[in-house]
């Protein structure tokens, strides 16, 4: 990356903040309702604060859910800009082609439904199209209760419909086009980021993955009302109308920050003048253009208060304690500052307390179920959503376990293992899984009896978690997995599988 890309680190006396309130922050920004992952945070350009929890580290993509939403509209903010499309126009115009090849009656308000009603939530519709097949005939058929623009309705639908118009107008994906128009104006390593595809091809929503500083660079963009290092990227009139209501959503039932109103793919804050990029289990974009204040963060929140309790800090530990451009340094307490982030870790696992049965050790052929122990994302009342993202097969017809003293190697294949250590700390390994890019990931495991065995896997490219139990009898195990959602409401993605030794 070029000199005139790298973002100053400062101390956060030189930008308005005591360093021993930032050091605060931190301490409460590790609230009991979440496990925090990274924190970046900068004023004008500067950093001021930046903690990664180990194993969680600088260079680790991380998943952004919904974040990504941003990503599509600032490709679709960029075609605004080039007159290529506008947000008056009519989805049953830009699609028309689509709309004839498959035979479509469009729905009555569905021909009332512009482009600017999709970008701010309110097309209409009160159930949500399935992303699923051919999402896109399913968005331009379905059923459109109200008249667009009237209410408030999530739809991550249309925000695949939102990439779709990128493809068709510009005839690139979202990250190819991205990488062209923005990614190496503000600093964004294309080769990095990663962008998972729908089965038909499309880039997916949810489906990037990237730095906690590449999040942090998008949201000071409109901080900066798309202005970066003295050129203006996008027009700050559409950055305004992408940072302001678009729809009103008072009566959302979710937590306050969730019913403050709608942007552009883009959230309004309950603190007065601050909005947010956002996506689930709270990965965040903090954006306060009035005070030139920008907060990235990758967490796993847990639902259903953790997502809130996030912001509350922000705004009490952090934005409330801003003041002007400059105050007095501190080097001892900007020093402590620097140690506390240096040394910030992920909470281990318990240590294996039980003697370890190394007679399990062998290998195993899988005789019933699946044994698919890799991310996922669960959202309420739904399977694996990210399944069809899978950059290729990985079945595991058979598997092999040693267990050592000091833990347990878990092999799938030649280049897909899994080592979990018995003393319960959380050290980042790397392995092969069906997404070529995300095989990052720390494991424990624990007798706990004789014959069961529990392997604990956070996979580090998001908030992602799989347990595995082992249950031995004789040369036959079986064997649940389950995946956390990080949501006390819904219940884990489970799955079982039962395998036969053969051969010790």
């Amino acid at each position: 990356m070029s000199n005139i890309l790298q973002l100053q680190r400062v101390s956060p006396e030189s930008v308005g903040l005591r360093s021993a309130d930032v050091s605060e922050f931190i301490r409460a920004v590790t609230h009991k309702n979440t496990h925090m992952h990274s924190l970046i945070a900068s004023r004008h350009g500067k950093i001021f604060a930046e903690c990664y929890w180990d194993p969680f580290s600088k260079d680790l993509v991380h998943s952004n859910h919904s974040l990504g939403k941003s990503y599509t509209c600032t490709a679709v903010l960029f075609l605004i800009q080039d007159g290529v499309l506008s947000e008056d126009d009519l989805m049953v115009d830009l699609f028309r082609e689509e709309i004839r090849e498959r035979g479509i009656t469009p729905d009555e308000n569905m021909k009332k439904m512009r482009l600017r009603d999709v970008m701010s939530m309110a097309t209409g519709m009160d159930r949500m199209p399935m992303i699923e097949e051919d999402w896109i005939g399913r968005f331009l058929s379905a059923p459109v209760k109200y008249e667009p623009g009237t209410r408030f309705f999530y739809n991550t639908a249309g925000s695949c419909m939102l990439g779709a118009l990128v493809k068709k107008f510009s005839g690139k994906d979202l990250k190819e086009f991205l990488t062209e128009r923005l990614f190496g104006k503000i600093g964004i390593d294309p080769q990095r980021f990663v962008w998972l595809k729908f089965p038909n091809g499309f880039d997916a929503e949810p489906g990037t993955f990237s730095l906690t500083e590449d999040n942090l660079r998008l949201a000071m963009l409109y901080t900066n009302l798309g202005e970066w290092n003295g050129e203006q990227i996008l027009d700050p009139a559409l950055v305004r109308r992408a940072l302001s209501v678009q729809t009103e959503n008072s009566d959302n039932p979710d937590h306050l920050d969730w019913r403050s109103g709608y942007g552009y793919q883009l959230w309004a804050c309950s603190y007065p003048g601050v909005y947010r990029i956002d996506g689930g289990q709270a990965q965040y974009g903090i954006i306060w253009p009035e005070k030139g204040i920008t907060v990235a963060i990758h967490e796993g929140g847990i639902l259903p208060d953790g997502l809130q309790d996030t912001l509350t800090v922000v705004y009490r530990s952090l934005f409330d304690h801003l003041a002007g451009d400059a105050l007095p340094e501190d080097p001892e307490a900007y020093m402590a500052l620097q140690k506390q982030c240096q040394e910030i870790r992920y909470p281990d696992d318990p240590a294996n307390e039980g003697p370890v049965n190394t007679a399990v050790s062998g290998t195993y052929m899988v005789t019933q179920g699946e044994l698919d122990p890799w991310i996922s994302l669960s959202p309420s009342n739904s399977g694996d959503f990210f399944r069809p993202y899978r950059d290729h097969p990985f079945e595991i017809p058979k598997f092999r376990l040693s267990a050592g003293p000091d833990g347990v190697l878990l092999c799938f294949s030649e280049s897909s293992a899994i080592y979990a250590r018995f003393d319960g700390r959380l050290f980042r390994g790397q392995t092969e899984t069906p997404f070529s890019a995300l095989g990052n990931y720390a494991a424990t495991a624990r007798f706990v009896s004789d014959r069961r065995l529990e392997i604990h896997i956070h996979w580090l490219n998001g908030w992602f978690e799989t347990l595995a139990e082992f249950d031995f009898g004789g040369d036959e195990v079986l064997i649940s997995t389950r995946k956390t959602r990080l949501d006390t409401r819904a219940p884990y993605i489970s799955g079982s599988a039962a395998a036969k030794r053969v051969n010790g």
